[in-house]
């Protein structure tokens, strides 16, 4: 979610500003998790705070995610949490009180709560549970759809470095799609530690850097082997600024009438929904979702709509991750085949739903912090 991290940091500060002022803790500490994770450095800020601190004390440690934990197959807890659970033993930091951020994920369950509680010598999981934050610049767009815009039948951009991602796109190079239709895909690999970096005790579990597989269908085995993967950039599509990647300008998005959004996971136990899925909604598009199974039922428990009523969602119900990304590359074929009539007729069917997913996100944005300070301030008490 690096689109939306600036934002982010702000409601991280302001969750460890509320919690300090409930007066209830000595000493609240913000920690960036995932980030410590590119550096390998938790244990090392465990032991500041253990040298900040001494056993009589009352202690919050705020743990701010952005990006997805790792689940080995099967597991019903991330990887991450036997680390963080070691780190704090190493340093001596027990009877902890453990705020868990959750945007918009369904991670930090009963399951998780009772392993911390049981292996964290008395610490506690507290999970303070509000909506993701769209970005800024997604809220000045206006609730027009602006059907007069559309030339084409669907929109998408990526960057290639996920084997979902990479799959997807080879399907749409294959029907030569990444030519026809408003499609941007950036092929660039991610390179997760430099020289200097010891990862020698590190558990490799940031998911950005792994080659998140399941086994393959021979269909896709197919496509990966006979698809050459190449970069492609619609005209319409403004490389993000080196220094901002925030900055990219997303009204590509209008020129078409379906966004597909590829999310950060896909084969995963586990709903993360990041702001990818809001780029979509607040430029008033309806959207066919790449991710994990069972999301768009989950996004509409949130109180959001999806578009079941002009093509079939079906697909995100299927759990077998082969079967779900074929119903998605054969719905997304059927949609770039329909005239653009077609799709216009389609986007005006979705006038009521574009408008209250848009009018929903203004109004979290609107009243988040009030949200998260009440949230808080009762988890507190």
């Amino acid at each position: 979610m690096w689109q939306s991290w600036g934002l982010e940091k702000d409601i991280h500060l302001f969750c460890k500003q509320v919690i300090t002022e409930t007066a209830k803790f000595d000493k609240v500490f913000l920690i960036e998790w995932a980030y410590c994770e590119l550096g390998n450095n938790l244990y090392d800020q465990m032991n500041e705070i253990s040298k900040e601190t001494n056993p009589t004390q009352r202690i919050a440690i705020l743990m701010c995610r952005n990006e997805p934990m790792y689940y080995v197959p099967t597991a019903q807890l991330p990887l991450q949490i036997f680390n963080l659970m070691d780190c704090l033993k190493q340093n001596n930091l027990f009877n902890i009180d453990l705020f868990f951020t959750d945007w918009m994920y369904d991670c930090y369950d009963s399951t998780f709560k009772h392993f911390v509680e049981a292996n964290g010598h008395r610490c506690h999981a507290i999970d303070i549970n509000f909506p993701l934050v769209p970005d800024d610049i997604q809220l000045q767009q206006s609730r027009d759809p602006q059907i007069d815009k559309i030339k084409h039948n669907i929109s998408h951009a990526n960057n290639a470095h996920r084997m979902h991602r990479q799959l997807f796109s080879k399907f749409l190079i294959k029907n030569s799609l990444h030519k026809s239709q408003v499609v941007a895909i950036n092929h660039r690999a991610f390179v997760p530690f430099n020289e200097e970096n010891n990862t020698d005790s590190l558990t490799f579990t940031y998911p950005d850097h792994a080659k998140v597989e399941w086994p393959y269908s021979q269909s896709l085995k197919d496509l990966w082997r006979d698809v050459p993967l190449e970069t492609h950039r619609h005209d319409s599509i403004t490389k993000p600024s080196p220094d901002d990647k925030s900055s990219s300008d997303r009204s590509f998005i209008l020129l078409a009438g379906v966004n597909i959004v590829s999310d950060t996971i896909f084969d995963y136990p586990r709903k993360f929904i990041t702001e990818k899925i809001f780029q979509a909604i607040s430029y008033n598009r309806p959207f066919i979702y790449i991710g994990p199974s069972g999301t768009l039922e989950y996004l509409r428990s949130k109180g959001f709509k999806t578009f079941d009523n002009i093509f079939d969602e079906n697909y995100d119900l299927i759990e077998d991750p082969n079967q779900r990304l074929e119903a998605i590359m054969n719905l997304v074929k059927k949609i770039s085949a329909y005239p653009i009539s077609d799709i216009k007729q389609m986007v005006t069917k979705s006038t009521d739903a574009i408008l209250h997913n848009h009018n929903k996100i203004v109004s979290l944005r609107k009243n988040l912090k009030t949200q998260v300070k009440d949230s808080i301030i009762r988890l507190c008490q």
